[in-house]
């Protein structure tokens, strides 16, 4: 199978997986997926019962090759549990993207839109909150949030609680998931 695109049937072929860990283990593989039975044979004695995955692909991601594509755990643990792919993105909802991380629980399915309302703290940031800034040569904090794509500006002023204050009404008022604005290795 060689396709960007799995289905849960082919997927419960391959894999069995502990939704409360986020752990995948290879199944010893039918027949049908390999073009001989050599090749089936050789596969199934090296990796059926163990663990799959390369532990960081892209951005921290857990990925398994499959078929020539690789896949990512989280995927296919939303895939094997839900019977469905995803309509969206996949939200690891504490920011965790591998490991423990992958667990169910953790993931929901959630549209660009609302994924981006669950990031964490820019590392760059140096306020600590979220979307406040000092503006050095006025002196004056300021505060904005993104919504839509477009930028609004909420505060600008002498008080930084103020500012906080603001940014934080913003984000309850607009949906923002409440470990938006999060530390990045506080997990």
């Amino acid at each position: 199978m060689k396709t960007n695109e799995i289905t849960a049937e082919y997927a419960h072929e391959c894999f069995v997986c502990n939704p409360d860990t986020g752990q995948l283990w290879w199944k010893e593989r039918p027949a049908h997926h390999f073009p001989t039975e050599h090749g089936r044979a050789i596969f199934n004695a090296i990796y059926a019962g163990k663990e799959t995955g390369k532990p960081n692909t892209s951005r921290g991601y857990g990925g398994v090759g499959l078929g020539g594509v690789t896949h990512r755990t989280h995927i296919l643990i939303w895939l094997l549990c839900n019977g469905r792919l995803p309509e969206h993105q996949i939200d690891h909802i504490d920011g965790v993207t591998g490991g423990f991380g992958n667990r169910l629980s953790n993931l929901r399915d959630a549209p660009q839109s609302e994924n981006t309302r669950n990031k964490a703290l820019y590392k760059r940031n140096a306020t600590g909150v979220a979307g406040v800034t000092l503006r050095k040569k006025r002196a004056k904090w300021c505060a904005s949030i993104r919504v839509g794509g477009r930028l609004k500006h909420l505060y600008e002023g002498f008080d930084f609680f103020e500012a906080c204050c603001r940014r934080k009404s913003a984000e309850l008022k607009h949906d923002f998931h409440t470990n938006h604005g999060r530390m990045a290795n506080a997990y």
